[in-house]
């Protein structure tokens, strides 16, 4: 389960995806699984963030920033997508940020 709060914790998409996006729409295919999801912009633009790791706050805030939406709506619409990415394996929670 992904929330947004208290944790506040660390995602970041797996390797061993293909992913692309036309007309600011995006489609990503989890090798793995062979599932693919369609995206729209903003979800697109929330897999663009997701390549590095990132904290779902600094998502939050990015898209705060980004789209004119309620923080209500933002809040819940986010962690359901997030949820969504985890649950076809397309994101993980990581500990900590990675070494480099």
């Amino acid at each position: 389960m992904v929330e947004a709060n208290p944790d506040d914790p660390l995602l970041v998409a797996v390797e061993g995806h293909a992913s692309t996006t036309v007309s600011g729409e995006g489609v990503v295919l989890n090798l793995k699984t062979g599932r693919y999801s369609g995206m729209n912009d903003v979800a697109a633009r929330i897999w663009d963030l997701l390549q590095v790791p990132v904290r779902v706050s600094d998502i939050r805030r990015q898209l705060d920033a980004e789209y004119e939406v309620s923080s209500d709506i933002l809040e819940a619409d986010l962690v359901d997508f997030l949820e969504a990415l985890v649950d076809a394996e397309l994101i993980v929670v990581c500990d900590e940020q990675p070494k480099k």
